[in-house]
């Protein structure tokens, strides 16, 4: 009972930590709150590594975020670079989406790519799209693997028992939220570089305020159902 209480209050704290950090530091300094984010999902993934449903979910968030700081490193903004990007970025999301989200996703990197041509022939200095557009990439995928977790871990291995959790629609919501987000932002650039309302810059600054709240909900969802796993494991003792 005081272990299961320490650890409820501890996973609490990590919520609420997390929510006070990023008022204070993210909307600002996002190279603060991210790692303290990725940090918890860390420990909750180490904490929680025999729950193979927790332990998948925190897994492929830690990998999301690695992946996003990989990418800002690496990216350039350049022609040579932007080609085999879009056309990679096309096939991942053919491959890993079906549908709606397909249809959406290839139309939105499709124009996202023949705008950049245009910037490109008109000798245009264009604005860094491609980082959303590989955002977005990433967010696809994970959504794949959130819809498709279940099947995936039983083929890999069925001891392993891995069930569906309330958790998995509220992580989807999230998921399209970031989206959502991400078109907007790049929606808003087109507006800014191809007509002549210079000003709109109001995706660009409630953005990371918005990505910011998903990342504290995300964390505060998969705390709860952390919570419940505890609970779970008092009840059968």
């Amino acid at each position: 009972m005081l272990a299961l209480a320490f650890a409820e209050k501890t996973l609490s704290g990590l919520v609420f930590s997390a929510l006070v950090v990023g008022i204070a530091t993210y909307f600002g300094q996002p190279f603060i709150f991210d790692p303290i984010v990725l940090i918890c999902f860390i420990a909750i993934a180490i904490t929680f590594r025999r729950n193979i449903d927790l332990l998948s979910i925190c897994s492929v968030f830690i990998a999301e975020r690695a992946l996003e700081e990989l990418m800002w490193r690496f990216l350039e903004n350049t022609i040579a670079f932007k080609i085999p990007s879009y056309l990679m970025l096309i096939a991942i999301c053919f491959y890993f989406s079906s549908g709606f989200i397909r249809a959406y996703a290839l139309t939105f990197l499709t124009l996202a790519a023949s705008i950049e041509f245009y910037w490109y022939i008109s000798d245009y200095d264009a604005p860094f799209i491609l980082w959303y557009c590989y955002l977005i990439t990433i967010l696809i995928i994970v959504r794949r693997f959130l819809r498709m977790r279940v099947f995936w871990l039983i083929e890999l291995n069925p001891k392993w028992e891995p069930a569906p959790l309330a958790l998995d629609s509220q992580l989807l919501l999230a998921n399209a939220g970031f989206i959502i987000s991400s078109s907007l932002a790049v929606f808003e650039f087109y507006i800014r570089h191809l007509t002549s309302y210079k000003e709109v810059l109001y995706v660009y600054n409630f953005f990371p305020y918005f990505n910011g709240i998903l990342s504290v909900f995300i964390l505060y969802v998969i705390i709860i159902q952390s919570i419940l796993h505890l609970k779970a494991i008092e009840l059968e003792a």
